[in-house]
């Protein structure tokens, strides 16, 4: 699925809540409301951050909680 910044959500540096909660509050509900199917994958690390304008371990972070909450699954070079 291809998405451009315009259509994400933006994340404030201002808010007391860390980048990396940020995030995954977005993507845990961009999964829940289904704009990822099941199995299908999400974009990247790299393209995260580029959508998010955060760096790769804020996008780490994310994807972290994201995995110990059930709604992902990590696999080595399937993005």
């Amino acid at each position: 699925m291809t998405a451009t910044a315009a259509t994400e959500p933006s994340l404030s540096r201002k808010d007391v809540v860390p980048l990396p909660h940020q995030l995954f509050v977005v993507l845990r509900d961009q999964i829940l409301r289904g704009l990822y199917a099941p199995g299908a994958s999400i974009p990247n690390e790299t393209r995260l951050g580029e959508l998010f304008g955060v760096s790769r371990i804020t996008v780490r972070r994310a994807v972290a909680d994201l995995e110990a909450q059930g709604l992902l699954e990590k696999r080595h070079g399937h993005g």
